[in-house]
This record gives C-alpha cells, structure tokens and sequence, in this order.
C-alpha cells in the first residue's frame, strides 16, 4: 500500500527524463552539546533544560542518483524538529517543551496538545515519536516531480 502511495506522488519518468534514477536522503541531527560534566553522568539529563532532553533538530538533504554513474545530486532539503517519544515524562509536557524552544513551536503546540498541555492521543500515543516540518525546499529544477511529496 505504502509503495502505491509513493509510486503515485513520484513521477519516475520524469526523473529518468532528467537523468535521476533515485532518491536518496542523507540526515544530520543535532542537539546542544554538553561543555562539562561536574556531576555524575546519570543526573546529566535531568538537569538539562527540557527542550534540550527531548528535541533533536533534524536535517535532510534529498539527494537525486544519476542514472548512469551514480553521482548524488543535492535537489532539496527538508528541515524540523524530532520529538522523542519519552516526551511524556513527568518533568515536561509538549506544550512546555515548545515553549522553551520558542514562539515559532507555539502553533503547533497549541493545535495539537489538550487542556493538560500533552498531545491530544488521536494525533499520536504518548509512546510515539513525532516529527515536526519546518520547512521543505526543492530545487527549481526538480519541482513537479512529486520529490516532495514522495518526501
């Protein structure tokens, strides 16, 4: 069903028209770094603020495969934020996670979460991860392929 799906959104021919036979997605995450450690590493997380504890800020490039010498073509990008499924802990609600991240969050916080500030469990389980797009970018060249779609 999946691969239908996906088969529908991309329109394969017109990247093979272009020379691109595949897409690829190369991701870097990143969190804020730890300077020093002055207490015992097991209370490290617990005194971190907890945007840092349960935000990974996500980047993904989408690369494009030439047919015939298999030379990656950066064609777009996606941006967000990768919320983790331990979001639920007893220190932190949803919406006081977004709202140490800052005011771009708060919508989103607000459309999702209940009158507790925890996401409301028909958008995902309290065990679910969750990503939030930021921003999704494809090259001029590329667009109306269904590359982001497909994404």
């Amino acid at each position: 069903m999946i691969d239908e799906i996906w088969d529908e959104n991309l329109d394969f021919d017109k990247l093979n028209e272009i020379g691109i036979e595949a897409i690829s997605l190369k991701t870097d995450t990143s969190r804020n770094y730890m300077n020093y450690i002055k207490s015992n590493i097991e209370n490290w997380k617990e005194s971190q603020e907890i945007d840092d504890k349960y935000i990974v800020n996500i980047s993904i490039e989408i690369l494009g495969i030439k047919t015939d010498s298999d030379e990656e073509i950066k064609i777009g990008y996606l941006e967000g934020n990768f919320f983790e499924a331990d979001i639920v802990m007893d220190d932190a609600n949803f919406y006081d996670v977004c709202d140490c991240v800052g005011a771009d969050l708060e919508p989103l916080a607000s459309a999702i979460v209940d009158a507790d500030g925890d996401i409301r469990g028909e958008i995902c389980e309290c065990d679910e991860n969750l990503m939030y797009i930021d921003r999704i970018y494809i090259e001029e060249k590329y667009r109306g392929l269904g590359v982001a779609s497909y994404i």
